[in-house]
This record gives structure tokens, sequence and C-alpha cells, in this order.
């Protein structure tokens, strides 16, 4: 419910001005319109957002049952999801290097139903975990080489291992477990960049 009032107060801000927390030299920033909170203030040396480190929960106790009719032998099967995870950023040097980081997971042993229609096989309809594990990852590094060079350099990584039905290929949903499909996938990406001024009409951006 938290959530909710948070995303429907959100909806009504229809712009203003922000104060970093300094007693000296405070930024400011005025803002016109709807932004995530943790990109509207320009000040890296005070600023700590709310909500850096996370955590949400759900179980059974919250979740609809996973198939139309209710199993007498299996009546509230196991469910449960955990995400959380963190932010943090800040300068390394001031005013010279700067960094950030983030790491999120989710955690969860879901539950699938397996219905089969014909009568001579209805008695083996069963319910069936399904887990799921997923990490995204992202560090980032900033820095003023000059007045007319800025670096920065970019590591990201998101990472899952799943078993359930139709992972590969498009399998039907109400597949059989022993028809289902064990999936690991790992992607992995980096980038840095080299922005100069060469002239106060010109801008050169180098990436790799």
């Amino acid at each position: 419910r938290a959530v909710v009032m948070t995303d429907r107060r959100l909806m009504r801000f229809a712009g203003g001005t922000l104060t970093c927390k300094c007693p000296d030299n405070p930024v400011t920033v005025s803002i016109k319109g709807q932004t995530d909170h943790n990109h509207a203030c320009g000040c890296s040396k005070c600023w700590k957002p709310k909500g850096a480190i996370f955590y949400f929960f759900r179980d059974h106790n919250l979740a609809a049952y996973p198939v139309l009719g209710r199993d007498p032998n299996n009546p509230h099967p196991f469910f449960q999801r955990q995400q959380f995870g963190f932010a943090a950023g800040g300068p390394v040097r001031r005013d010279r290097v700067f960094y950030f980081g983030s790491w999120e997971r989710n955690d969860q042993d879901a539950v699938v139903g397996t219905t089969l229609l014909v009568p001579e096989f209805a008695h083996l309809s069963r319910i069936t975990t399904s887990p799921l594990v997923g990490d995204l990852f992202t560090a980032r590094l900033d820095a003023k080489v000059s007045d007319r060079h800025t670096f920065f350099a970019r590591y990201s990584h998101d990472g899952s291992r799943a078993f359930g039905p139709g992972a590969i290929g498009g399998g039907s949903a109400n597949a059989y477990p022993s028809n289902w499909n064990r999936i690991v996938t790992n992607a992995d990406q980096g980038l840095v960049a080299l922005t100069s001024v060469l002239r106060p009409t010109l801008v050169n951006d180098l990436r790799l």
C-alpha cells in the first residue's frame, strides 16, 4: 500500500525546487516536471538517496492458488519471492573522480501447475516448484581529466538460473516437469568513453 501511495503522490508532482543538505553553498535544482528522485539533485557531497538499500518479500500467503482446482493433497503449495539490492555512489576525489555501483537480486521459488485433460491421466496432474535466481550488477567510474576532457568506464553483468516450462524454444506452458528446461544465462557488457571539447562548436565522443 505504501508503494501505491508513493506512486500516486509522484504522479501529482508538477515541479518545484530541491536543495541539498550542505550547510555551506547548498546546491539548488529547479525541476519542471516528473523525474526519478535519484536523478534530481546535483550535489555529490551530501546527498544520499532514500531507498539505496531495498528488500521486497512475497510468499504463498499473498498469492493466488496456481491452478483452478485446489488439490486437497497440496492445498497451500510453497511460494516465495525475495527481491533485494543496493546502490551506492559518491566522490573518490572531489570535483574530479566519482563512482557508482548497484546490485539487484531476484530469488524466487515459484510453483507451476500442470493439468492433464485426458481422463486416464488426470490423476497425474500436479503442482511443481519452479525456481529462478537472477543477478544484475553495474559499476561505473567517471573522471574529469581536464576542463576539456571527461572520461567514464562502465561494466554491467546480468545473469540468471531458471528451471521451468517453455524456457527454451517456446515450449508449452502446460508441459509436464519431465519436459521442462534448465537454463543459465550470463550477459556481460563493458564500455569506456572519452569526451573532448575540441572547439566551442565541436565535440568529439570516443567510445569502445
